[in-house]
């Protein structure tokens, strides 16, 4: 069984994210080298299929990403993290 995480994300809302989901979140935020010790981006490149695609949609349906823009002839997206997001995984979003 996943490893899950329940977070309150608005007042009356509880979220459950699996272990893969806060790694895609996590990922958003710090690019391929998570040891970094502030987020420095906030973008994640999705195709519209697949596993990552099926997990960010779950993180956008709770409110944890956005989906932002098409690309690549609408086989891809981005998605970002929102601030619920980031304090799934006891962070910030990075500063502009």
């Amino acid at each position: 069984m996943p490893e899950t995480k329940t977070t309150r994300v608005a007042m009356t809302v509880q979220v459950t994210t699996t272990k893969r989901q806060r790694d895609l979140i996590r990922h958003c935020l710090f690019g391929s080298d998570d040891r970094k010790r502030k987020p420095y981006r906030n973008y994640y490149c999705s195709s519209t299929s697949g596993e990552a695609h099926e997990d960010i949609q779950a993180l956008i349906d709770m409110g944890l990403m956005t989906q932002g823009p098409f690309i690549n002839d609408d086989t891809a997206y981005y998605a970002y993290v929102t601030e619920a997001g980031a304090a799934e995984i006891d962070t910030r979003l990075p500063k502009d």
